[in-house]
Parts: C-alpha cells; structure tokens; sequence
C-alpha cells in the first residue's frame, strides 16, 4: 500500500479544505509545501491551462516558502504566474479590478495562530472567491483529478515591479488632497512590520503631513509575535502619540486591512466609537447616501445615525470581510463600516484598505471645525460587549436548535447566528463560533450593569443547552 496523505491531518482536509475562500492551516504540518504544490495544481485546473493569476504574499518567511511551492503546481498546470511579492493585500485586489487575469492567491500569517498560515483565494475581479468556486477546488484537489501538463507548455513566472502604479493614481484620485494638506497634520503611524510600509510612505509624502513611523521594516520576530504583543503595541504607540504632541496615532495591521486610531491625547478611541464617528462624518459630508452597510454585531446607534441623515437602508451583513464585500458588491452599499477597524469607500475599492482608510479618515477630519476628541464626545453609546463560551463542535448544532426554538415568536434576525431584539432596543446575538470551540454571546443595553447581567443569563443558558 502507498499513503498518499497524512493519516494524522488528512482527516482534516477531507471534513473541510476552505472556510469561505481561505485554505488555514499549521505551516509544515497540515499546510506544507507539498500540500501547497497539490493545492495550487487543483487551482490551476480549475482555472484551465495558459491562463494567468496574480500571487502575493505577507513578510513571513513561511508564506514565501508556501507561495513558492504553490507557484510551483500552478505552473505544473500550465497557468503563468505573475508573482507580485510581498505586498498589501488590497493592492493585489485592486490589480486584479483591470481584468486581465483569472484571478489570485495571497498567502499570510494567520493572526488567530501563530503557527498557521492562510491562503486567501481571490476571483478575477479582486473579490474572494464564492463558495460554489471553492467547493469546485475541493473536489479536484481530494479526488487529485488535475492533469498536469506536458513538458512544452509548464507555465511561466515573471515578477512585476509597476503594478503599485494604477494603485497610487487611484488613491490620489479619490482624496481630496488640499483638505489634508490645508490641516498639515502631524500623526504617529505604526506599521505593525507588515508590508503597507514599502508602499505608505511614499503616498503619505505626497499628503503634507509629519510622520513619525514605527515597526515600518521587516522583522520576523516582531511579526509572528503581533497577536501575543498586541495590546503593548496599543500602550507604546499611545505613549508616543502623547510625548511628540501628535494629532493622530494609527496602528495598521500587518495585512493592511484593519486599522486602529488614537486621540490627540494618545488615548485609543474603540472601533464602535470610530465607527459611530466615521459613519456620521462620512454622510454628513457626503450628502445622498441612500444605502449603507455594517455588520450584525455592530451597535444599533448606527440606524439612529442613518435615519438623521436620510440613509434609506441599513444593510446587516455577517460579522466578516468577505460579506462586507457582498454588501458592496451585490447590494449596493455606498459605505462600509466594520467592528474590527476595516472600512470600506466603494469609489475607491470594494475591500477593506488600511492605507486609504486613514487618509480618508483624515480628509473627514480635516473639513470639520471642531477637534478630533470634540467631534468623539458627542457620539453616545449604548452598553455594547461579547464574551465566548466554551461549548463542544459536536453540541453547536444542538444549542442552535434550542436558540431557534426560545426565540420563536420574539422579533429577531438571522443574518450570522441569532439575533433577539427587546421591546426597550436591546438585542442579544448569539453565533457559534467558525474557527474554535466557542459560542460567542453579544449584548446590548442602556447601562453596562443590565449587560452584564443579560450576558450572565445568556452564558446560563447555552451552558445548560450544551450538556
């Protein structure tokens, strides 16, 4: 008998290869570069013999060896490769928007686990991959149904080294530049040693304003610890944005997607306030929006904003990137505020971009007359927390069921888990957990006292619901 596949992980594969359009795994164990070589044959297959996609990657030395070894089964499978390098995911999307290529595949460090990587497959329009894409991937990497082609027709690779070109016009393009330089604004920007630091400062050049950079060069050590150091991140650039006298601080995450914002005073300002605060400037300066989107965990003092400023819609999308996307995509939505840092301006891209958020951010602060911590006071929250209790894979099903069953006949929402509203305006989400043996439990309320107390009876009741 010969063994194909590991009988330790191949289990794994066989249950599940993509959670949405992501392949996540433990770099040499489950994700090798035999595996990725397998995995980017199936990919090549699928998308058909002289075809061309996109690759790019994080700064982490692993996801160079795993891009490489998938470069290697794609050209197996006769598709060309343009390799962009290491680069910020929202610029592969944005080159992949000029349609001459079938699409792509980013590799990175995960952040839920220092030991994984993900592979991030991306469709010829820059979008993540739809399920129906992914499952066909599947099905010809387990039944190892790919042909691979003959000796004369192994793709090609070339390395392109104007491909931020397009990118930097189109940033430009979509700012207005004589606000942000008019403020000339003196920030703190971290980088987080991820790959937004070869592109960033050249843009932010062009913008009139101080920077005092931090974490902008590659350090392996710094990048696979970035989930383990986060919060002394937080408290260090928090400092320096208080010692230099900035009027901003920004922390980017090494994906250049998310983005976290400090106050003049150095104090971190919590993505539901930012969003609250984004979303009223944006529609204040922005007059005719009719449709916008946030996810289903976010406050419900976004509709309290939308309906003052005459927004006809408030999309609930599932609490991920890949259906903030959808809003834009295929609902239209003219804004997209996310609960982790990550906006989306649909006239720039359709996706999550740290770079043009904080510029952006910036040009909304620059139009007002009042001061960043003014314009911060007036955006009220309610109570608004989520804790993760701990329920077995197997039991998941069954607390759902009994989820559904206690709200049946409350007013509630099944956008991503459920979601029960009061008569009062507080709501409760309850969603099980993707990745971990989890159920997550959000709340919302008036006062911080009754959420805990509605945490404390939801936590109860998945627990008796779970045994």
């Amino acid at each position: 008998a010969i063994c194909t596949s590991s009988l330790v992980w191949g289990d794994k594969w066989l249950r599940e290869l993509f959670a949405d359009a992501k392949v996540t795994g433990i770099i040499n164990t489950e994700i090798s570069p035999e595996f990725a070589a397998k995995l980017g044959a199936a990919y090549g297959a699928f998308i058909g013999s002289s075809k061309s996609i996109l690759m790019s990657r994080d700064a982490y030395d692993g996801s160079r060896m795993i891009n490489r070894a998938t470069i290697s089964g794609l050209m197996s499978a006769g598709v060309n490769v343009v390799d962009l390098s290491e680069l910020p995911i929202p610029v592969m999307r944005h080159q992949l928007r000029s349609g001459s290529y079938s699409g792509g595949i980013h590799t990175r460090k995960s952040f839920s686990d220092n030991k994984s990587v993900e592979l991030i497959f991306i469709d010829a329009d820059g979008k993540d991959i739809p399920v129906s894409k992914a499952k066909s991937i599947e099905r010809l990497f387990q039944g190892e149904a790919f042909k691979r082609t003959s000796h004369d027709a192994i793709g090609e690779v070339e390395f392109s080294v104007r491909v931020t070109e397009s990118y930097k016009r189109n940033f430009f393009n979509n700012l207005d530049i004589a606000a942000i330089e008019k403020k000339k604004y003196k920030v703190v920007l971290d980088y987080s040693n991820g790959s937004t630091s070869n592109i960033f400062p050249s843009l932010l050049g062009n913008l009139d304003c101080e920077v005092v950079s931090l974490n902008a060069y590659k350090d392996q050590r710094k990048l696979l610890s970035f989930r383990n150091n986060y919060g002394s991140a937080k408290d260090n650039l928090s400092n320096i944005v208080k010692s230099v006298q900035a009027d901003l601080g920004f922390l980017i995450d090494p994906s250049g997607e998310r983005l976290l914002i400090f106050g003049e005073s150095g104090r971190y300002v919590d993505t539901s306030k930012m969003m609250l605060l984004i979303t009223s400037l944006f529609l204040k300066q922005n007059p005719g929006i009719e449709k916008i989107a946030v996810p289903v965990t976010a406050t419900s003092r976004i509709e309290v904003i939308a309906k003052r400023f005459g927004v006809k819609e408030v999309i609930r999308t599932k609490n991920d990137h890949s259906s903030m996307m959808e809003a834009v995509v295929q609902k239209g939505a003219q804004f997209v505020a996310g609960t982790k840092g990550g906006y989306i301006f649909p006239e720039f891209l359709f996706a999550c971009d740290a770079m043009f958020g904080m510029a952006k951010i910036m040009e909304l602060l620059a139009k007002e007359e009042k001061s960043f911590s003014e314009l911060l006071r007036e955006q009220a929250l309610l109570s608004l927390k989520k804790i993760a209790v701990p329920c077995d894979w197997d039991k998941k099903g069954t607390v759902m069921r009994k989820v559904m069953e206690f709200s049946e006949g409350q007013k509630r929402e099944l956008v991503d888990g459920v979601k029960i509203y009061s008569d009062n305006g507080e709501w409760v989400l309850l969603i099980p957990d993707r990745r971990e043996a989890f159920f997550n439990i959000f709340v919302e309320s008036h006062n911080e006292k009754r959420t805990d107390e509605m945490l404390e009876i939801y936590e109860k009741r998945i627990k008796e619901w779970a045994e």
